[in-house]
């Protein structure tokens, strides 16, 4: 069954964070739709929500061009921030067609392990194509085909998340228990983007 509601970024201590040194956009924050309802045990866990908050914030972000949201700023590092927009940066000024993303990564937690660095976050990731654009508006993903992957998460003081080495393997899993978040209205991929078009982050 398919339900909608209001994105909101809740279990993640960083709403309260003080912002310093700029004004972040407000976010106009977009509906959703649950397109499957995660069952998984460890959806719950702080790490989980934290990276599921900052990724899609991080979607959000890269959808519309604005990397001083206020959702990003409250949901994830300053220098996972800057990787995003690098990697924007990158994506959009190398001849690509402009794309969209219609949601979040698609994953089910399956073991959260403490680290130095934070913590390391074991997932199934479902094989997944959530990219749009003008040309290819179609989109595909398949629970039933995931591969393992592991997350190292750095979660500061503030709950904000940072997504640090992602390490994949071959071995096959079952992501059933994941949650499938797609935006409504569908994000519409736009035909050209210019520097004009970017918020930079604070300080870039």
């Amino acid at each position: 069954m398919r339900a909608r509601f209001a994105v909101a970024v809740v279990g993640v201590s960083a709403l309260s964070v003080a912002l310093v040194g700029c004004t972040p956009t407000p976010t106009a924050l977009p509906d959703v739709v649950i397109e499957h309802e995660g069952s998984a045990d460890l959806d719950g866990d702080e790490t989980v929500v934290a990276l599921r908050a900052a990724q899609l914030a991080q979607e959000m972000a890269w959808n519309s061009g604005d990397f001083t949201l206020s959702t990003l700023v409250q949901t994830t590092t300053p220098d996972a921030i800057d990787d995003l927009y690098r990697e924007y940066l990158s994506f959009t000024f190398r001849d690509y067609e402009p794309e969209v993303h219609v949601g979040p990564r698609i994953w089910a937690p399956i073991a959260v392990a403490s680290t130095a660095e934070g913590a390391e976050l074991t997932v199934c990731l479902a094989d997944q194509d959530r990219s749009v654009t003008k040309s290819d508006p179609e989109t595909s993903y398949d629970l039933s085909a995931g591969l393992v992957v592991t997350y190292t998460v750095e979660v500061d003081d503030q709950g904000r998340a940072a997504l640090g080495r992602v390490s994949g393997t071959q071995e096959a899993c079952d992501a059933s228990a994941a949650e499938v978040l797609t935006f409504d209205p569908a994000p519409t991929p736009p035909e050209k983007i210019t520097e004009g078009d970017i918020r930079k982050p604070a300080g870039k």
